[in-house]
């Protein structure tokens, strides 16, 4: 991975601009009758911070860059403390959005599809999903046609799409008048029609908790409760087959960069904080550590490189914010970053499927 300082130098154009847009998108989305709501900065230094900073929503956030580079995405506060959805063009600098619609319904989440469109959900209060909507050109949310991907009440979780097919899209339906999960693959071009029903992943008197895919978004893993216990299960071609690995002691965070593996916490041992490693599923055992802090357990964030889909990285927090990078190209990019943003916490949030153009976000105490 290259990066040249020009690209660093349209990095801090467009992230500075973007920032500023989205801002200005916000404020106009927000309607509040405490100003409170409405201001944007912090108080100077000098000044105790309000209470009320402590409490108010985050200005955006789930911020995504589209598969191409072009478009941000992000959830804002909208209308009756509803969350909302906005786009950003970094080229045309055109700003689009769709607030939330009418009664206890919010956006709740979205991924994009490729670069030009994205789904997001219609959410109930109750954590009930209205169905997956699909956007027809990016900058025309208002376009967006729904697809009914759950008849019935429930929760439909986007799980992401695969790099090879964008319009192939992952789905997990969550519904309250079935027993068990349907993760299904989709057709995101073709009006959200299926491609591939996954095996069901029953137990005799229990439920599925989560599923989560590999490192190209296909499904493999899935995490289910009997009478209390909980047991990770790895997807081998139709059938679902149970690991030894005791998820009670292994914390897991993701999948690995190869199949049939994870990366977990380790158990504790009583004596050090918990490695972060590759875990074999089949076998329960550990492969290789990612990363072992001194003094810290990790509880944060990982990296992986948008072309090779490898993990790179990982950020978490000592007596402050930390970031390990595995590879000298992230850890020069960092470097670049870093010198951008002088005495702040810089930190990606995310990049182009071809690794060219990086989102990321800066801030300090």
């Amino acid at each position: 991975m290259k990066f040249t300082e020009n690209a660093s130098s349209r990095l801090k154009h467009n992230s500075a601009t973007f920032a500023a847009i989205l801002c200005v998108a916000t404020t106009g989305l927000l309607a509040s009758e405490y100003p409170e709501m409405k201001r944007l900065v912090p108080v100077p230094a000098d000044q105790p911070i309000p209470i009320f900073d402590f409490v108010r929503p985050p200005q955006f956030g789930a911020v995504h860059l589209n598969h191409t580079g072009t478009t941000v995405g992000a959830i804002v506060p909208g209308n009756a403390d509803a969350r909302s959805l906005v786009t950003y063009n970094l080229s045309t600098q055109l700003l689009d959005g769709v607030s939330a619609p009418q009664g206890d319904q919010e956006i709740s989440s979205f991924e994009w599809l490729d670069g030009d469109r994205l789904a997001y959900l219609d959410t109930f209060g109750k954590g009930e999903s209205v169905g997956v909507l699909f956007l027809s050109s990016a900058g025309k949310l208002a376009e967006a046609e729904t697809v009914g991907i759950q008849g019935a009440a429930g929760v439909v979780q986007l799980l992401g799409n695969t790099p090879e097919d964008r319009s192939q899209f992952l789905v997990n339906l969550k519904g309250f008048n079935f027993r068990y999960d349907h993760p299904e693959l989709i057709n995101a071009k073709a009006h959200g029609s299926l491609i591939t029903r996954y095996p069901d992943l029953k137990t005799d008197h229990g439920f599925n908790i989560v599923f989560w895919p590999n490192k190209v978004n296909l499904l493999e893993y899935g995490i289910t409760q009997e009478d209390g216990i909980l047991a990770l299960h790895h997807l081998e071609g139709e059938n679902w087959v149970k690991s030894p690995i005791d998820v009670d002691q292994v914390d897991v965070f993701d999948s690995g960069d190869n199949p049939g593996e994870i990366v977990g916490l380790g158990a504790r041992d009583g004596n050090s904080p918990r490695p972060l490693e590759y875990i074999d599923v089949a076998t329960g055992q550990a492969k290789e550590i990612l990363l072992q802090d001194k003094g810290y357990d990790f509880h944060g964030t990982i990296y992986r490189d948008p072309v090779s889909h490898n993990i790179v990285g990982a950020a978490y927090d000592r007596a402050a914010p930390h970031i390990v990078w595995f590879t000298q190209g992230y850890r020069d990019l960092q470097k670049v970053l870093d010198g951008l943003f002088p005495n702040q916490v810089v930190r990606i949030v995310d990049m182009d499927d071809a690794g060219k153009v990086v989102l990321i976000s800066s801030w300090s105490d």
